[in-house]
């Protein structure tokens, strides 16, 4: 069957979304042009925190002596509170990253495609499409996109980290963490020096991730299964509990089960529907597209995902499948 690309295409990617740079015209750049066309050009200092407390014989003001703020000042002087930690915590600029960025992007042949910030600046990351060595696509039997999204942490939740994740064009779901070999991250130290086979060692991740994923998924859309599979898995992931739910709740359920039957009978599992691969892209397509909340835009549903937020009920699927 041919691959047609469905109108769910026009989804942006989850790194999209939540870009404030997209390279509309796949033209090259390098990370320190990125990191000025997204406005990440600003700096993080450690900056002293207080707290006051209030009398009856007045206000005093108290420092806090083993913890400093990582404060964002943007170049018009204002300035943002990024997090609190230790005054021993290595600030890495955004700037500082740029040469082992482009070191790895180049050495993989990846193209960069969006940038961001998250939460205020918390997190920045950038995006880079791979070159295309997946068997779903070279096949043509179902397009997947791979990237390499760099990212650093302002608020020492994390590191420096590279990580693979993938796109399914027909549907825009995106996947992460399907594969052992999927991240390395450096932590932050004083000048950031990551040598030679650093990057060499990131490009053997990106190749064993690419291998895992191939195999993976080359697997799963060989392995054939009846609509009562995955029905069978529906009922198990949101089942009814008559006996200890109301009625409005066994409603609840019945309505997320009956939009993954609509996805698993609509356009985007065409060319993958009656496989192991197709149940999973419907869990996935349900939990990134069909379960937002009508509060929430395009742009917090990208940030969550970037974020490794509420992938749970994908993850949860794949494993069932596998």
């Amino acid at each position: 069957m041919s691959v047609q690309i469905t109108s769910a295409a026009r989804r942006r990617a989850p790194w999209i979304n939540a870009a404030t740079w997209v390279n509309t015209d796949n033209e090259e750049f390098n990370a320190s042009q990125v990191l000025e066309a997204a406005n990440l050009n600003w700096e993080v200092q450690h900056t002293p925190l207080h707290t006051s407390v209030i009398t009856e014989h007045g206000v005093t003001n108290v420092a806090l002596e083993n913890k400093v703020a990582t404060t964002r000042v943007n170049a018009d002087g204002t300035a943002s509170v990024l997090g609190i930690t230790s005054p021993t915590y290595s600030i890495v600029q955004n700037s500082q990253i740029i040469d082992i960025v482009d070191s790895v992007m180049f050495e993989s042949g990846a193209m960069y495609e969006s940038a961001g910030e998250l939460r205020g600046g918390k997190k920045i990351f950038m995006a880079a499409k791979l070159p295309n060595t997946l068997d779903l696509t070279l096949k043509n039997i179902d397009p997947v996109n791979a990237y390499l999204v760099a990212s650093n942490t302002h608020d020492g939740t994390d590191s420096l980290r590279f990580e693979i994740k993938y796109l399914r064009l027909v549907c825009t779901n995106g996947m992460t963490r399907w594969t052992n070999a999927s991240a390395i991250s450096f932590k932050h130290s004083a000048r950031m020096n990551v040598k030679v086979e650093d990057v060499r060692q990131t490009l053997g991740v990106i190749l064993k991730s690419n291998e895992e994923f191939n195999l993976l998924s080359s697997s799963l859309i060989e392995k054939k299964v009846a609509n009562s599979d995955f029905w069978s898995i529906v009922k198990d992931v949101f089942p009814i509990d008559e006996n200890n739910m109301t009625d409005r709740q066994q409603e609840n359920v019945r309505e997320r089960q009956r939009t993954l039957l609509n996805i698993w009978n609509g356009s985007t599992q065409e060319n993958i529907k009656g496989t192991a691969w197709g149940i999973v892209n419907a869990f996935t397509e349900y939990e990134q597209w069909a379960r937002t909340s009508l509060k929430e835009d395009n742009y917090a549903a990208g940030e969550r995902f970037m974020l490794n937020q509420g992938n749970l009920l994908s993850d949860r699927v794949l494993q069932m499948v596998r």
